[in-house]
């Protein structure tokens, strides 16, 4: 069945007079999934570049709580590669960076934060949703350990409703050793805090500021051709602007 189409005016309505940032997105999220306030439903949205901006959402959204999930860095290199061709070492020095401003964030907001290991929340699926339930004061369904549709379009997952318990540590298998290597290094610390064994590295190293500047301009232009790929040229540029506006704003 084909969703009806969007109306500026529901959306506004949804948004109950605040026509700031905060409520112009809660207002679309409540318009998109039907949940007004005061149907006793919460709302929640997922983007893995939210790890970035936590500050600014805490900020935003000052009763919201933030479940973080933690994957092995190897595996989350293996996989941004596949899918949007992002550089392996860049990929390890955000991840590294990432991970630990949020575990500091959540040390000083303890009561608002909750971190799930990805590899966990696979294998033990119920016993990981039932904590985050009770995180987020909420009754555990068994129905939560089933989608109703596909959500993820890239990636292994995409196309699959299911848990897929053993999609982790593939990058024993597509990594060399010297990726392994490379990556291990750079996320040397974050890998220390949250419980990964390196395998091949031997300690920590940073990359060098030209060598980051370099890796950024690579990813841009890997990601602008992703983009015209499945979008098309004038696609991918209204995509590329739209994310700087995003990541500058």
């Amino acid at each position: 069945k084909d969703s009806p189409p969007f109306a500026w005016q529901g959306w506004r309505e949804a948004c109950e007079g605040r026509f700031d940032a905060t409520g112009l997105f809660e207002g679309f999220v409540r318009y998109e999934t039907g949940t007004p306030r005061g149907s006793g439903i919460i709302w929640g949205d997922k983007s893995p570049t939210y790890i970035e901006h936590l500050p600014l959402l805490l900020a935003l959204y000052p009763q919201a709580s933030i479940v973080h999930i933690v994957r092995d860095v190897r595996d989350q290199c293996v996989s941004l590669r596949k899918a949007f061709g992002k550089d392996l070492r860049r990929a390890a020095h955000r991840w590294n960076e990432s991970v630990l401003a949020a575990r500091r964030r959540a040390i000083r907001n303890r009561s608002r934060f909750h971190e799930v290991k990805y590899e966990e929340l696979l294998e033990q699926p119920e016993d990981q949703l039932r904590g985050i339930c009770e995180f987020l004061r909420l009754e555990f369904s068994k129905d939560m350990l089933q989608l109703d549709r596909p959500v993820e379009p890239v990636g292994d997952g995409r196309a699959s409703a299911a848990i897929l318990g053993g999609n982790h540590d593939k990058f024993a298998q597509r990594l060399t050793h010297a990726e392994i290597e490379a990556i291990e290094s750079l996320a040397w610390e974050g890998m220390a805090t949250f419980g990964y064994r390196p395998q091949v590295a031997r300690g920590p190293r940073q990359l060098a500021n030209f060598e980051l500047t370099t890796l950024r301009l690579r990813d841009g232009i890997s990601l602008a051709l992703n983009n015209a790929k499945r979008r098309g040229l004038s696609g991918a540029i209204r995509t590329l602007i739209g994310h700087q506006r995003v990541v500058r704003g």
